[in-house]
């Protein structure tokens, strides 16, 4: 399956969606000559910014895209409607693709889910890694790959790092250079995902056979084991993981190391417990790891926003639509137009405008008190007074002739 089979959202229409009822259609056009554009969802809190992804999660997951294991076709794949689901049978939300609108009794192609990526990532991330004790079968992870929740492969990470260096390890004895390499190169791939993230070039991944142990190296000489990851790293990794590890068991499945699987991949906040610089970089990651991968997020991050091309941003709120025109956006103008910032200044630096504000308009017609008193501001507020909040205020004298 290649990304012109794959049937990409193409446009959502969401009803009663709590607070905000009919919100009508989110359309998701394809852009800049791809099959799809990725969909930004953003809006104050209590929004339904998450609703709509588990609206989507529901229409995807529990009637689109489900396995039912037959004894001829284990894992083949049914498209079908799933009886006594509410969100569904409410008319909360249908979803449109080039295939027309998914509804019951679908005619969509067959899909093979061992070709293509889907899961919802949710908020709260956590990397919770079980310990390993031997090598198991890889055949445990197969079968979970289109498993909804998000816990099962984060959960198993050391266990499907381990499997693979003990296959690995096999594959050189049998002289399987096509297995050894590929390993390599996503052993590899990993380790350079690690140094970007953590902007350490020295950065290297170490497997001690003895304890089934993975460390983390950093070129400072500090090392720690994947389960003692910061609250950002651990959040990070619960990201990619559930994405590398789906991607790697699709092409050893195909036998074809070079295959980009195509696929719809739901997060919810994925700056949760990432620092800003960081926020910056995780959706360009992602996106460049899985090219074929249409991405729908549900963010607070000005920086998510105005990370990634080829991107629809929806404002709830607002009820707003941006055809991607977010790259490269400032922080501020961002924090202005969709998450509800009058301006760019913090509450303290507010009460200052405010103040000065307010000696203009009582002492209007006397020049001197008023400059005598903003003076006084000036005196008194000076550690807290940055270039722009300077700049601000002396608009403000100007524009009164002062």
């Amino acid at each position: 399956m290649n990304s012109t089979e794959f049937p990409y959202i193409t446009a959502i229409e969401v009803k009663d969606c709590f607070a905000y009822q009919d919100l009508g259609t989110i359309e998701v056009p394809p852009q800049n000559g791809k099959p799809f554009s990725h969909l930004i969802i953003t809006g104050r809190n209590g929004s339904g910014k998450s609703t709509i992804l588990k609206g989507i999660d529901k229409a995807l997951a529990d009637n689109i895209f489900k396995i039912e294991e037959e004894n001829t076709k284990p894992y083949s794949f049914h498209v079908r409607y799933t009886e006594g689901r509410e969100l569904i049978e409410n008319d909360f939300l249908k979803i449109y693709s080039k295939y027309g609108f998914f509804k019951r009794n679908t005619k969509n192609p067959t899909i093979n889910p061992l070709k293509f990526l889907y899961v919802l990532l949710n908020a709260h991330r956590r990397l919770i890694v079980q310990k390993v004790k031997s090598a198991t079968s890889m055949e445990d992870f197969e079968k979970n790959i289109f498993e909804k929740s998000d816990g099962f492969f984060d959960k198993q990470l050391k266990q499907f790092l381990v499997n693979k260096k003990v296959n690995q390890a096999f594959a050189q004895i049998q002289n399987d250079n096509v297995l050894v390499n590929s390993t390599s190169k996503f052993f590899t791939d990993f380790e350079n995902i690690l140094k970007r993230y953590s902007n350490d070039n020295g950065l290297f991944l170490t497997f001690e056979s003895q304890k089934y142990e993975f460390y983390i190296n950093y070129s400072s000489g500090h090392k720690h084991t994947l389960e003692q990851s910061s609250d950002g790293l651990a959040a990070f990794l619960n990201l990619l993981i559930n994405l590398f590890l789906r991607k790697d068991l699709i092409q050893t499945h195909l036998a074809d190391y070079t295959y980009d699987p195509p696929g719809i991949v739901l997060i919810d906040e994925p700056e949760n417990h990432l620092h800003i610089s960081a926020q910056y970089e995780v959706m360009p990651m992602l996106t460049t790891l899985f090219p074929n991968v249409q991405f729908i997020v549900a963010t607070h991050s000005p920086a998510v926003i105005s990370s990634i091309k080829n991107t629809v941003v929806y404002d709830i709120t607002s009820r707003e639509t941006e055809l991607d025109n977010m790259a490269g956006k400032g922080f501020t103008e961002l924090m202005m137009t969709h998450f509800g910032l009058d301006n760019e200044f913090s509450p303290e630096g507010d009460k200052i405008i405010n103040r000065v504000n307010s000696i203009i308009q009582e002492n209007k017609g006397n020049k001197k008190i008023t400059r005598e008193l903003l003076s006084k501001v000036y005196e008194e507020e000076a550690r807290y007074l940055s270039a722009t909040l300077s700049l601000e205020l002396e608009s403000l004298i100007l524009e009164n002739n002062l």
